[in-house]
């Protein structure tokens, strides 16, 4: 028994090629998803892996990139409130100190350094060292 032929054979070749392509293309993201829980990704990481990777000619999606925008505003949302509850922290290294057993001030390196880490992290918030003093 004979099949009449449906699809010119230019016209199945094309069908097959975009069927192994589709095919080849879920498994590769089949293994990055494995990938990414053997290596203990967090979700903004894949994401990020996810638009930074070279599989899509196009380019990440507009919903991936607003996830990931969205994901970050909440993750700097957290360090502001993390921020405000360790502000006591803070505080403690920009006063810390240390005198040796030889009466030497040791902890002035710390003190030093606190208002600089202190600084370079809190410059997006617009706080500054003599904020975190004064609050």
């Amino acid at each position: 028994m004979t099949f009449p032929r449906l699809l010119s054979s230019k016209a199945y070749s094309s069908v097959v090629d975009g069927l192994m392509q589709w095919l080849i293309k879920g498994f590769r993201a089949t293994l990055c998803i494995t990938g990414r829980h053997s290596r203990n990704y967090s979700a903004v990481q894949a994401k990020v892996r996810d638009a930074t990777s070279d599989n899509d000619a196009l380019g990440p999606t507009i919903t991936l990139m607003d996830e990931i925008a969205q994901m970050t505003f909440n993750s700097s949302q957290n360090f502001a409130h993390y921020y405000h509850e360790n502000i006591d922290t803070l505080r403690v290294l920009m006063t810390f100190q240390y005198f040796g057993g030889d009466g030497n001030d040791q902890g002035i390196d710390v003190r030093q350094k606190a208002p600089e880490i202190v600084e370079h992290i809190l410059g997006e918030l617009g706080h500054s060292p003599a904020d975190i003093l004064k609050a």
